[in-house]
């Protein structure tokens, strides 16, 4: 069994909590009656669906009155894609925290690699519009990335290390309500792309960033997205990874059908596939924040995988839960008679809500 799919294996026993997380960045595009009609249509498309996933669309500050009211909260959230660095005062064409927060909207990008290239926003700069966005009630966004020569160098883990230091001063209580967005400047808008193996790097590298200076629990619970010419074609494969937690979406947020195609790849998913052989292990953990859920089959799991081994179950009901090493090696040989998840056999089938797929 590969280190991806123990990882996965890892997360799902120890119930992950943190949140998915899709969301669009619609950066200089869509007039303000475009911008409404793109809003409404993906509130319609979205109205007898329950995304298994958080749902958030950055808009141009044109847009954010208009569209907070017309979009359901409870399945959409709204964020600015920048904010000024200064509270209030004579700082012509600048929108502050307290403006963006009074649309309604809950969200906004801060750090992106044009707002750093473009515009000379330091560490020192973003510090600034962290804390004033978290001041405000927003939920910041926070982005980091290299661009191509200091990936060709090498320097990725050294380059988002010294981004991260705008958000590393927080108190912990503050950095946990932010999201990280992973964007490899290098594959923003040329159609490149991270191979997957590539984002899991980088995000487990950011994830024991946190760790380090916050300690474990904090970086468990900490949303990490990956932002790099994300799209319906490429998604799944770079979700699959434990610490991608969902994309910053550019081009495809542009499109209902495109955006909704990675939203939907977030469905419900808790079950273990285990071949004949017992050694072809596959884990999906697509839970979301979905706590009272991740929590039914987090118990369900741990049950199952010890009826299998009289001695895990004999720990078990006394009250001592088996360690995530002792049930991998059950798994390793079980098989079951497909009746019930998330341990199968083989056989696809749908069981509350839940399809379990078998191999290719």
């Amino acid at each position: 069994m590969n280190n991806r799919i123990e990882n996965l294996l890892t997360l799902l026993i120890k119930n992950k909590m943190r949140k998915n997380i899709v969301a669009g960045n619609w950066k200089m595009n869509k007039t303000l009656q475009e911008g409404i009609a793109l809003a409404k249509e993906l509130n319609e498309a979205l109205a007898n669906e329950k995304p298994n996933c958080d749902v958030i669309i950055c808009t141009p500050f044109i847009h954010l009155a208009s569209v907070t009211p017309l979009v359901d909260a409870a399945k959409i959230g709204v964020g600015a894609e920048n904010c000024a660095d200064k509270e209030s005062g004579a700082y012509t064409g600048e929108v502050s925290a307290a403006m963006v927060a009074s649309t309604g909207a809950k969200y906004v990008i801060l750090g992106h690699s044009e707002r750093r290239a473009y515009y000379g926003e330091t560490v020192e700069i973003l510090k600034d519009k962290v804390k004033l966005a978290l001041a405000n009630g927003l939920t910041p966004i926070f982005c980091i990335g290299e661009v191509l020569e200091e990936r060709e160098a090498n320097k990725q883990n050294e380059v988002v290390a010294a981004q991260l230091a705008s958000v590393f001063d927080l108190s912990a209580e503050d950095f946990s309500k932010i999201v990280l967005a992973y964007e490899p400047v290098w594959a923003i808008g040329t159609g490149k792309t991270a191979s997957p193996a590539q984002a899991q790097e980088i995000h487990a590298f950011i994830r024991s960033a946190v760790a380090e200076k916050y300690g474990k629990e904090i970086a468990d619970n900490t949303s990490i997205l990956y932002g790099g010419s994300c799209k319906p074609s490429n998604a799944k494969e770079l979700f699959s990874n434990p610490d991608v937690d969902g994309g910053l979406i550019g081009g495809a947020a542009l499109k209902v059908s495109d955006f909704k195609g990675i939203i939907d790849l977030f469905e419900m998913k808790a079950y273990i596939y285990n071949d004949e052989k017992g050694d072809n292990i596959t884990v999906t953990d697509d839970l979301g924040d979905m706590a009272d859920q991740a929590a039914e089959y987090r118990t369900e799991l741990i049950e199952k995988i010890c009826e299998l081994d009289d001695d895990l179950m004999m720990q078990y009901l006394e009250g001592e839960e088996p360690s995530v090493d002792d049930m991998k090696k059950v798994l390793r040989k079980a098989t079951c008679e497909c009746q019930a998840i998330p341990v199968c056999c083989g056989t696809a089938y749908r069981n509350k809500g839940c399809l379990l797929y078998t191999s290719d």
